[in-house]
């Protein structure tokens, strides 16, 4: 008997070593990217996919296997019309039907705002999982789970790529943050590997970043990913990347036509479980197990519905529509009262439209409904975002405008100004940062009274307002700045010769002084009519009373025909000053020109032209050439101009003057700058045979204010 005993027990020690005794099968069922595509495809694509055929397939294979685990990779709720229609509710019931354990959310979970998708957490028997999602007050979604299959215990985690929250609409989901998920994972990880046995990673993300995460975390025995972007369905799609100590990467084809399955071996020790085969591989899902009754009926229903709501007939368009997302640009730019109305073409599908157009026809219009949003944007970057969009070799990456003419440079037919802000109306994909056009910024939202995309096209459908006309009434500009100095002024022993000079007048002397500059602006598609005025006073202690020591008006009025190029101009002046010697009388020049304007680069102009000019206290003409270059720069809110007026006289009295202001202005904060201007200025008459100088240097506080209206 001891004999017998002995030798029963080498025998199951053996059996025991080798694993027979203890092996764990373990099937694992998973789909990504599945886009809520209720329906089967067309009978032609040859793998049907669709709702109820996908749950009669896992059926079927649960019926083969003893323990399943069913897994997602994200991006299950939408974004197909279909599924749109109850915002994700069917695909939901569906899933829970199914028997799923767990998924991660992909961006398409957050289409429908962040307050469904916690309503849906609450009704689904699975958690929805995301570690690294956050708001400003919690964390909606689980960070992960623990599943137990035979006394294995599972720990399923989900993680999302930073990238996706450009596809999250900030308006539905407001304040949510996608953080990195490297960093989450080193402080999750020690937790989830003391608690289990195994590690299963959902993530959402590109190839390379899901690669990169499985080849930092090699503790994890399972990743299964969605989010790659490949081919809906490919007969030789690389499904599984086998990595490094034995960890494996999975995914599906997008589009719902395949699952993956998993048959998983494991054999325990003790309370140590340890991997001993693994295989994989993809089950299309072509029909061949049925359909699902309940499911197929759940989705007739709910497609009678949808159809019978796309047959209402929202209105009329009077003339085709050739050019769909240049069309519902232009409608936003109406609705919101913009200059420049932009679209990415990737939201709006380019349909055809005559005559009535239905509630169906503006859901396959409008690809990705979003909110339209308001911004301010330079001429630059106007500019830019059409350079980037011609260098777009997607289609559904560039972008569709209105009221900006790309070819002609030109906004509502006026030319573009490089340092003009224009208001413009977007989508918040955009604003965000989407497709890389524009730096991501924290939008501030009304209480929800941005309109989206379709509100906008139903809107112009109902009030038969769908031929908006191109916005070419005149455009009001108004801008001043106002400083208080510390001036410094240094004048000529010279200038004194010159005492009907304006801009020469003065004394040398180191006191305050006050700066005014103001400009009113009107613009039209074929010209531009420009009033400046230029003003400084300030006074000094002398003897007892006050002088002047610094003293000057000046008034511009300008016209330029933009039509052309160069642009021909005709411009009015006159230099003054505010106070004078009582014996003396008040130094009064008035000057008229005409020539050309023409700018040099974005950063310098030039206007040359012929000029008469009047010295009125000492009753004489003059004609000569006028030159005025000009320079100005502008980084984030600060700015650097500097600009000339030169006059040479061919009369006979021959005369050189010269006006040349230097500013310099810092953004301090609100309407606050730090200013400095450094201020030049020259005459000399062949009468007087002498050269009058004045220089200023001036350093201060100013605020500035602009305005436009349209």
């Amino acid at each position: 008997m001891i004999g017998r005993s002995l030798l029963l027990s080498i025998l199951l020690g053996l059996s025991w070593a080798r694993g027979d005794s203890a092996v764990h099968r373990l099937t694992i069922l998973h789909t990504n990217d599945l886009e809520g595509r209720l329906q089967a495809r067309a009978a032609e694509d040859g793998l049907p996919g669709g709702f109820a055929h996908l749950l009669a397939l896992l059926d079927q294979e649960r019926g083969r296997a003893d323990d399943v685990i069913l897994l997602d990779g994200g991006d299950a709720l939408g974004a197909s019309s279909l599924a749109s229609f109850d915002s994700g509710a069917l695909v939901g019931q569906l899933m829970a039907h199914a028997g799923y354990d767990a998924m991660v959310t992909g961006n398409h979970e957050f289409d429908y705002g962040l307050d469904s998708l916690r309503s849906l957490t609450q009704r689904l028997p699975f958690p929805l999982l995301a570690a690294n999602v956050h708001t400003a007050t919690d964390s909606p979604l689980e960070p992960w789970t623990l599943l137990e299959r035979n006394g294995l215990r599972i720990a399923v985690f989900g993680l999302l790529s930073p990238t996706t929250a450009k596809l999250i609409n900030p308006l539905h989901n407001p304040g949510l943050k996608v953080v990195d998920p490297i960093a989450v994972m080193d402080s999750l990880a020690p937790i989830m590997r003391a608690s289990s046995d195994c590690l299963i990673g959902l993530l959402h993300m590109e190839e390379a970043e899901a690669l990169a995460l499985a080849q930092r975390f090699t503790d994890v025995d399972l990743f299964i990913a969605g989010g790659f972007r490949r081919a809906d369905s490919q007969a030789a799609y690389l499904h599984q990347i086998r990595l490094a100590g034995g960890a494996h990467l999975l995914s599906t084809p997008a589009g719902g036509t395949h699952i993956g399955k998993i048959e998983w071996q494991w054999t325990q020790r003790d309370t140590h479980w340890t991997q001993r085969s693994f295989s994989a591989h993809l089950l299309p899902i072509d029909g061949d197990a049925g359909a699902h009754d309940q499911a197929r009926t759940a989705i007739d229903q709910l497609q009678r519905r949808f159809d019978e709501s796309g047959r209402a007939v929202l209105g009329n368009v009077h003339q085709p529509i050739e050019d769909a997302p240049a069309w519902v640009a232009a409608l936003m730019r109406q609705k919101t009262g913009s200059e420049v109305g932009v679209v990415n073409r990737g939201a709006i599908n380019a349909l055809a439209l005559a005559d009535s157009v239905t509630a169906a026809q503006v859901r396959r219009l409008v690809r990705y409904d979003d909110f339209v949003v308001t911004l301010e944007l330079s001429g630059k970057q106007l500019a830019d975002l059409a350079a980037q969009s011609k260098m777009r070799t997607k289609t559904n990456q560039q972008l569709a405008f209105a009221g900006y003419d790309i070819t002609s440079g030109r906004v509502n037919g006026r030319m573009l100004n490089a340092e003009e802000r224009y208001r413009v109306s977007t989508t918040a994909y955009l604003a965000e940062g989407g497709d890389a056009y524009l730096q991501a910024r924290d939008l501030i939202y009304g209480s929800g009274n941005q309109p989206t995309l379709k509100e906008i096209i139903v809107a112009a459908l109902s009030e038969s307002h769908t031929h908006p006309s191109p916005a070419y009434a005149p455009v009001w500009k108004g801008s001043f700045q106002l400083n208080g100095a510390l001036s410094w002024t240094g004048i000529g022993d010279a200038a004194s010769d010159y005492s009907d000079i304006s801009f020469l007048s003065g004394r040398g002397a180191l006191a305050w002084n006050g700066l005014f500059d103001g400009k009113l602006t009107r613009e039209v598609p074929n010209g531009r009519l420009e009033h400046q005025v230029r003003s400084n006073y300030g006074q000094v202690r002398n003897s007892g009373r006050f002088r002047e020591s610094g003293d000057r008006l000046q008034a511009d009025l300008t016209y330029t025909r933009q039509t052309r190029t160069p642009a021909p101009f005709a411009a009015l002046a006159a230099n003054t000053v505010w106070s004078s010697e009582d014996t003396a009388q008040r130094p009064l020049t008035l000057r008229a020109s005409a020539g050309i304007h023409q700018p040099l680069s974005q950063l310098v102009t030039v206007r040359l032209g012929l000029g008469w000019e009047r010295d009125v206290a000492a009753g004489e003409n003059d004609l000569g050439i006028e030159m005025l270059p000009e320079f100005k720069i502008t980084w984030k809110d600060n700015r650097l101009a500097s600009s000339c007026k030169l006059f040479v006289g061919a009369s006979k009295a021959r005369t050189l003057s010269l006006q040349q202001y230097n500013s310099m202005s810092v953004h301090l904060g609100g309407n606050l700058n730090l200013s400095l201007d450094a201020n030049f200025f020259a005459h000399r008459s062949s009468a007087v045979g002498t050269t009058g100088f004045k220089s200023e240097l001036q350093i201060g506080l100013g605020y500035s204010w602009s305005e436009k209206w349209f």
